[in-house]
């Protein structure tokens, strides 16, 4: 048990498959592929340790680490964050506070009577947009379950020129 690192059962099988097989009972058989290097548990806290830190990978590792004592790449924590449905997209930029509830309602209320008078053809609604540049750093990428969507509130004072 001490020179090879394992369990007394597994010794106990051992012992078993070569009675039965001989030498071929000690070759390991065909199986679906490596066993994962972290037990369900620590799969759990790898997980949760993602949802405090979605973006920064290196860190959730560094965390791992010293708990399990099993060194694992960011890679292995990107798989594991896929194979429990998260995807590394950007983070969307979110109003500081919502609109004010009585212009949002008159304006969604205006956007419908325009489209009730353009189904009969009376006029057409035309779309336009503009362009322009904002001074803010590019959004980053992190980490989050499909389906969800993770916002940075952004300040008033960020200006936005437009073209």
């Amino acid at each position: 048990m001490h020179i090879f690192a394992v369990e007394r059962l597994t010794i106990s099988h051992w012992f078993e498959a070569w009675e039965r097989r001989h030498f071929a009972g000690l070759y390991d058989h065909a199986r679906r592929g490596r066993p994962p290097k972290l037990p369900a548990a620590e799969q759990e806290q790898a997980h949760q340790y993602s949802a405090q830190h979605p973006q920064n990978m290196k860190k959730v590792v560094n965390l791992i680490e010293p708990e399990t004592s099993k060194r694992v790449s960011t890679k292995t924590i990107k798989r594991l964050l896929k194979k429990n449905r998260s995807i590394g997209k950007r983070i969307q930029r979110a109003p500081e506070k919502p609109p004010d509830p009585k212009k949002y309602e008159r304006s969604k209320a205006l956007i419908h009577h325009l489209h009730a008078r353009e189904m009969p053809g009376e006029w057409d609604v035309w779309y336009c947009d503009a362009s322009g540049f904002c001074f803010t750093p590019s959004m980053p990428y992190a980490w989050q379950p499909i389906g969800s969507v993770r916002e940075v509130p952004t300040s008033a004072q960020n200006k936005r020129s437009n073209v």
